[in-house]
């Protein structure tokens, strides 16, 4: 686990700098400052996480890659409030078969999850644009659910959730207190607080037996 751990933390930079100079020309591009310093710190940060959940190396690698395709996310929906298929649905899949293999008992609770999480969040859109008559959710947010649903299964999906809203609801407020509430008008990177909470989440989650 000391080799895995060592080689994740030293790997982790590097794929943040990889990930910014993938996303260099394309409509998710972010500003020097994120591809220089914010992608390697929050690579590294949540390589560093990972390794401290005192997981198995399976689980740890597994989380890795959840916790830096997350980091993608979470800076792209800030920067651009888009969530792209590109990264969220194989993140759904990599899910999925890191339940089949690191605990195939809970495989159908997590498929279950990602159909659920998917489907509630479109029901919510669906009713919140029907009241207010404009859109308030958008499909990739209820796709990164259906990611937090492969990952975690659907008994911890209220958790990413409300989390995320307590998240989302503090930033708004700290947000309009700082700028006068006519900001509130503005679109939150819910997708952002949703990629936290899954981290979160599924790193004092106990779906996956230590191995």
């Amino acid at each position: 686990m000391l080799v895995s751990t060592i080689s994740a933390i030293i790997l982790a930079p590097f794929i943040g700098l990889a990930l910014g100079i993938v996303l260099r020309g394309t409509p998710y591009e972010l500003g020097p400052v994120a591809i220089r310093w914010g992608l390697p710190l929050s690579t590294t940060a949540v390589a560093t996480w990972a390794a401290m959940s005192g997981s198995g190396v399976g689980i740890f690698w597994a989380n890795c890659v959840l916790g830096w395709g997350l980091v993608a996310l979470a800076w792209i929906d800030w920067h651009h409030l888009i969530l792209p298929d590109l990264l969220t649905l194989p993140l759904v899949v990599v899910g999925l078969a890191a339940t089949v293999v690191l605990d195939p008992d809970e495989t159908t609770a997590h498929a279950i999850g990602a159909a659920a999480g998917y489907g509630v969040f479109r029901l919510l859109a669906w009713a919140y644009q029907a009241v207010r008559r404009r859109e308030g959710l958008g499909q990739g947010d209820a796709k990164l659910l259906a990611t937090a649903g492969a990952w975690l299964g659907w008994e911890q999906l209220a958790e990413v959730v409300l989390f995320a809203a307590v998240l989302g609801i503090a930033w708004a407020s700290a947000r309009a207190w700082r700028s006068g509430y006519e900001a509130n008008a503005q679109k939150l990177p819910f997708g952002t607080f949703i990629a936290v909470a899954l981290w979160v989440v599924r790193l004092h989650a106990t779906s996956f037996p230590a191995e």
